[in-house]
């Protein structure tokens, strides 16, 4: 279906039903075509809700206004009132208002999703010749039935005050992340230090603008262009979202401005298309497009999907890159300077067996360093929450007489501060045990304040050891329920059922492994894991591979629930997860 500018009806087109992808295609055509007018904030659920608001107070049908506010919570936060109440309060007052022969024009000044409108609005009378008139802020907020559930009330001249309560109120409904929600109010407080605690250090904003800054690079970089904005106007508002054409769980597209009045000059207002993203475990970020670029902006915001195959970068790979940059210039001050009070360093590859502290660390790599031609490549294999990350390592070097190669796999914890607390490094047939290691430490670290990762690391352990009847059917309770959602998978089970598939999985390849590469969620009921399964077939079947989501439910220190989704359906198995564990909280 498809509308013209007033929002009727001009076109409808059928497909059949197997021409989903052509009606799709046509649809994202329209879409792209169809460019926002900054001037116009489109109208949604709580705009509605006040045109009723409106029309019921002129026809003075007063019952009518009072079923749009069954259970509203009413505020006035204007300087000489400051006063709270409920419905029967704010009808009184516009009640009052109305009787009074006063008549509102409202002009919406922002929309936050379906159900939020900020407005400015001038209550005016005349009555014998004399103008009475009152200007506010009023920010109003609809339930999905359209009915008010807030009103509050501010003075004309706090705009911040009235936007940030919008942009608050819009991101606890839609799970924008806290660290995001304090950066907000830290730039409308126009304060660099609190934007300094929330701003992630490789904060990076592009800005894809005819005339604008290009990319910007780093917390302090991006603090900075801000610096310079509010030395330019001490009453600078940037960034305050119009509306939002785009929400999802990985970030939005909002129409945006940035205004205020220059030290020397008049007002200004620039208008933009901006991209806030804020991935989970990856660094958040900030596009800027210019109005007629929505096509490629929609487009960006589609890409930074998180692909949930995608191993992401983490605190862990961050230390890395300090790490690798203090050994590239042989800085063994920096590289100490870049550890924790209780750093240890092991190497269990079959021909070293060594461990030690960071001079044992350091001189492993001096030695390594020192030769000529050394060169190191690598591959990021796993991140396990923030602090856990483990690589595929492969260090070259020496003369032509004399070439050596060296493959290994690297586990590297950091501290909550970010500092190195241990470098563990295996041969490279030895993945499943760097995993396993990975997720004993994960459990032991960073989830040890939930405990809920505890029962599938034990399960984990038992299965590596395959001891069926003692560790593994200890790990999993008694009443034990297994859902395989994968398009070729077991269906329904029971623990005894589940444990007979996976060992004649054992039996039918002896080079069967597996690794658990990221954690995509974890909780004290359970956890998220994403799992590759590998081995060879027998008999020239080859080498196979199978990667999957495991959805974990613990009862106690025992896994009672453990379902498995396709590598194709990551968000089902996070929602799943959600919706087990929000059954279990009263």
């Amino acid at each position: 279906v498809e509308l013209d500018a007033q929002r009727k009806q001009r076109r409808f087109d059928l497909y059949d039903a197997d021409k989903l992808e052509q009606a799709r295609a046509r649809f994202a055509e329209i879409a792209a075509s169809v460019l926002p007018n900054p001037l116009r904030i489109p109208p949604n659920a709580a705009t509605r809700a006040a045109d009723c608001l409106q029309s019921y107070a002129e026809a003075g049908d007063w019952e009518a206004l009072r079923a749009l506010y069954v259970r509203v919570a009413f505020e006035d936060r204007r300087r000489l009132l400051r006063v709270t109440g409920d419905g029967e309060m704010f009808l009184a007052n516009l009640r009052h208002l109305w009787e009074s022969n006063m008549r509102p024009t409202p002009t919406v000044l922002a929309t936050a999703g379906d159900r939020l409108v900020l407005r400015r609005t001038f209550w005016r009378a005349i009555d014998e010749g004399q103008v009475s008139e009152i200007e506010i802020l009023e920010l109003a907020e609809v339930d999905d039935a359209g009915r008010f559930v807030a009103a509050v009330i501010f003075d004309p001249d706090d705009r911040v005050a009235a936007s940030t309560e919008l942009f608050e109120r819009f991101a606890r409904a839609a799970g924008v992340p806290p660290s995001f929600v304090e950066g907000y109010r830290a730039i409308r407080a126009r304060d660099p230090e609190r934007l300094r605690a929330s701003v992630p250090a490789d904060f990076v904003l592009v800005d894809h603008r005819r005339t604008g800054l290009g990319r910007i690079e780093g917390a302090e970089a991006y603090i900075g262009a801000l610096e310079a904005l509010f030395e330019l106007s001490a009453d600078a508002v940037a960034g305050e979202p119009l509306y939002f054409l785009a929400v999802e769980p990985w970030g939005f597209l909002t129409v945006a401005h940035n205004f205020g009045t220059l030290v020397e000059g008049g007002e200004f207002e620039s208008v933009f298309l901006q991209i806030v993203s804020y991935p989970a475990n990856q660094p958040h970020g900030g596009e800027l497009f210019e109005i007629e670029d929505l096509a490629a902006a929609r487009a960006r915001l589609e890409d930074l999907r998180p692909d949930p195959l995608r191993i992401p970068p983490n605190a862990a790979t961050r230390a890395r890159q300090r790490r690798n940059r203090a050994f590239a210039g042989r800085d063994w001050a920096a590289v100490r300077s870049l550890v924790s009070a209780d750093f240890s360093f092991e190497d269990r590859g079959k021909r070293a067996l060594v461990t030690g502290d960071v001079e044992t660390w350091i001189a492993s790599m001096e030695f390594y360093t020192t030769v000529p031609g050394f060169r190191s490549e690598l591959e990021l294999i796993g991140t396990l929450g923030d602090r856990i990350a483990l690589e595929r390592t492969l260090w070259t070097g020496g003369p032509d007489d004399g070439a050596f190669e060296s493959e290994r796999i690297e586990l590297l914890e950091v501290d909550v501060d970010g500092r190195v607390r241990a470098v563990m490094l295996f041969d490279p047939d030895d993945r499943l045990a760097a995993s396993i290691e990975a997720l004993e430490r994960f459990a032991a670290g960073e989830a040890a304040a939930t405990g809920g990762a505890v029962p599938f690391t034990r399960f984990a352990r038992a299965l590596v050891d395959q001891a069926w009847e003692e560790e593994v059917r200890d790990s999993l309770a008694p009443d034990l329920v297994l859902v395989d959602h994968r398009p070729l998978g077991f269906g329904l089970l029971d623990g005894d059922q589940w444990i007979a598939s996976v060992r004649a999985l054992y039996d039918l390849s002896a080079s069967l492994s597996w690794d658990v590469f990221r954690v995509l969620a974890w909780n004290g009921h359970g956890l998220v894991a994403a799992i590759r399964q590998f081995g060879t077939i027998p008999d020239g079947g080859g080498p196979f591979e199978n990667v999957f989501f495991s959805v974990v439910l613990n009862a106690g220190d025992r896994i009672q629930r453990y379902e498995m989704f396709a590598e194709d359906d990551a968000e089902r198995a996070v929602a799943r997860f959600e919706e087990l564990c929000a059954a279990r909280t009263p």
